[in-house]
C-alpha cells in the first residue's frame, strides 16, 4: 500500500511540473495566452528569470530540486532561469536577515522576490505596501483556484481582506484526556466537540476539588519545551496573548485584569511542574513515555507522528481518549501555519508563486508526517491515508521513533484496517473543515523573559503583564 501513495505522489508531480507554471510565464517567450497576456508581474532581464529567495536552510535536496524542475521548465520556453538563495540559521541570523530586509524596503528596494515569514514585522510592510495579495495571484494562475487550499486556513491568515502569506503546512490542535480519570470527569470532557483552554483548565481545577486524589496532576504533560505541543504554557500564552491585541488600532490590553487572571490560572494549573522556554529542538527525539505522561497530567496534546496516530486511532486500553480539537471560545479551531512565505508586491510575483507550489509538493515528499497537514488539500488527501496506515500495517517496521500501537481490534484483520483508516480520515476531514480562529503574528520573543519569570514565581502576574505589554507596544510601532 505504501508503494501505492509513492507511485500516486510522483504520477501528480510529473502533472504539476507540466502545468504548474502556466501562471508564470516570461515576459519575453511570446507566450501570453495562459495568463490573459498580463506579464506585468513575470520579470525577464534578456531572456532570464531570475528569483530571489530568502529562507531558513532547508534539508536534503528540497531547494535543488526545486531550481531544477523551475529551470527545465523555463528551458523550454527558451529561458535561461536562476534561483539565487540567502539562508539564515538561527536567531542571530534571522534578525540580521530582517534588519537587511526592512533597510531595503525603507530605501525603495526589493532584496528577494519571496520570503519566509519569520518574526518578520509584517503589519508595517503592510503599511508601507510592500507585500503582494496572494489571493491575487492566485486568481489570475489558470492552473490554480483557492479552493485547491483549505480556505478556512487561508481565510483566517487574511488581514484586511487580503492574503499577504501562505503557508505551506499547518497544524491543528488536538487534545485528549487521561484515560485513568473518574467517570464524571471523563463524561464532562466527552460532551464538547472541541473545547478551549478556559475550560480545561475549570475541569482540572475541579477534578482536584471534587477528587483530591488526583490533585497531584498538573493541567497537561507538556513540560520540557515549548516546542513539546499546545497545552505548554508558553504555546497557551501566545494563542491568548492574541485576544488582548488590536492590529487594526496597533494597541495592547495585555495589562487588562482579564489577562493578568488567565496568567494566574495557567500558573496554578502547571504548579510544580517545571518548564524551559528554550529555542533550541534537537532534531530526533524518541517517541514520548505515555504511561509516564499519563501519570503527569489530565491532557494531553499531540506534538508528534504517534501520539497524533494515537488521536485518529481507536486502541486497546489507551493512556488518553476523547481527543477533540482546541478551540477559542467561539468553537473556532486553533491551528500553527508552518513554512509560511510572503511574495513581495515590486518581485518577481508568478515565478514566486511557482517557486512555493514546487516548493509544497518537493516538500510532501521528504517531509510528510502525520499531522503537519499540507496546505493543498491533493496532497493532503494523497499522503495521509499512507501515513495512517503504517500505524495500521500488519507488518510494521518497528523503530524507535515509531513503535507498534496496539490497535482495537488487532492489525491482521484487514476489514478492520480499512476501517479504522475510513474512520481517523473521517475524523480528520471533519476537523480540518470546521472555522478557523484568526492568526495575529506576534513573535514569540515579546514574551520573553517576562513570563519565563513569573512562571518561576520571580515576578507576579501584574508585573510580567506589564512587561510584555511594554514590550508588544514597542513592536507595534516600529
Amino acid at each position: 500500500m505504501n508503494c501505492k501513495w509513492n507511485l500516486v505522489a510522483t504520477l501528480l508531480l510529473l502533472c504539476m511540473l507540466m502545468l504548474t507554471a502556466a501562471c508564470g510565464n516570461g515576459g519575453d517567450n511570446g507566450n501570453d495566452g495562459d495568463n490573459g497576456g498580463d506579464t506585468r508581474h513575470e520579470h525577464t532581464n534578456d531572456g532570464e528569470v531570475v528569483l530571489r529567495v530568502a529562507t531558513p536552510p532547508y534539508h536534503g535536496n528540497i531547494m535543488w530540486d526545486v531550481e531544477r524542475w523551475m529551470r527545465e521548465y523555463y528551458a523550454a520556453q527558451g529561458i535561461t532561469f536562476r534561483m539565487e538563495v540567502t539562508n539564515w540559521v538561527g536567531v542571530h541570523e534571522r534578525d540580521a536577515h530582517i534588519t537587511r530586509l526592512n533597510t531595503g524596503f525603507m530605501a525603495g528596494e526589493t532584496l528577494y522576490d519571496v520570503f519566509a515569514l519569520n518574526g518578520h514585522q509584517i503589519y508595517s510592510y503592510l503599511e508601507r505596501g510592500v507585500l503582494a495579495d496572494i489571493n491575487e495571484i492566485i486568481a489570475r494562475c489558470p492552473v490554480s483556484s483557492r479552493d485547491d487550499y483549505f480556505t478556512n486556513v487561508l481565510d483566517a491568515l487574511e488581514i484586511n481582506g487580503g492574503l499577504f502569506t501562505f503557508p505551506l503546512h499547518f497544524l491543528i490542535h488536538l487534545v485528549g484526556i487521561n484515560a485513568g480519570l473518574p467517570e464524571d470527569i471523563l463524561n464532562r470532557f466527552a460532551q464538547h466537540s472541541s473545547i478551549d483552554v478556559m475550560e480545561l483548565m475549570a475541569i482540572h481545577q475541579d477534578l482536584g476539588s471534587l477528587h483530591p486524589e488526583f490533585g497531584n496532576l498538573a493541567l497537561s504533560h507538556s513540560n520540557v519545551a515549548w516546542w513539546s505541543g499546545s497545552l505548554h504554557p508558553v504555546t497557551e500564552l501566545m494563542d491568548k496573548m492574541d485576544e488582548f491585541v488590536n492590529i487594526s488600532t496597533r494597541t495592547s490590553t495585555i495589562n487588562d485584569g482579564g489577562f493578568v487572571d488567565f496568567m494566574t490560572n495557567l500558573q496554578n494549573s502547571f504548579d510544580g511542574i517545571p518548564f524551559a522556554m528554550g529555542f533550541d529542538m534537537p532534531s530526533e527525539m524518541p517517541p514520548p513515555p505515555h504511561g509516564l505522561y499519563a501519570s503527569q497530567g489530565v491532557f494531553t496534546a499531540p506534538s508528534d507522528n504517534v501520539m497524533f496516530a494515537e488521536a485518529l486511532l481507536t486502541l486497546e486500553a489507551p493512556y488518553f481518549t476523547h481527543f477533540i480539537p482546541l478551540a477559542n471560545n467561539a468553537g473556532n479551531v486553533r491551528f500553527s501555519n508552518f513554512g509560511a512565505f510572503c511574495i513581495t508586491a515590486q518581485g518577481n510575483q508568478d515565478a514566486a508563486w511557482h517557486f512555493l507550489r514546487l516548493l509544497e509538493r518537493r516538500m510532501s515528499m521528504d517531509f510528510a508526517s502525520l499531522g503537519f497537514i499540507p496546505i493543498n488539500v491533493a496532497i493532503f488527501e494523497e499522503t495521509t491515508p499512507g501515513l495512517i496506515y503504517n500505524f495500521l500495517n500488519p507488518n510494521p517496521r518497528v523503530s524507535m521513533l515509531q513503535p507498534i500501537l496496539p490497535i482495537a481490534g488487532g492489525r491482521e484483520c484487514e476489514y478492520n484496517r480499512a476501517a479504522q483508516l475510513d474512520s481517523a480520515m473521517e475524523r480528520l476531514r471533519d476537523y480540518l473543515n470546521r472555522p478557523m480562529v484568526s492568526r495575529l503574528f506576534l513573535p514569540m520573543e515579546l514574551s520573553h523573559p517576562a513570563f519565563e519569570e513569573f512562571m518561576a514565581e520571580i515576578i507576579s502576574a501584574h508585573e510580567a503583564a506589564n512587561q510584555i505589554h511594554n514590550r508588544i507596544s514597542l513592536w507595534l510601532i516600529e
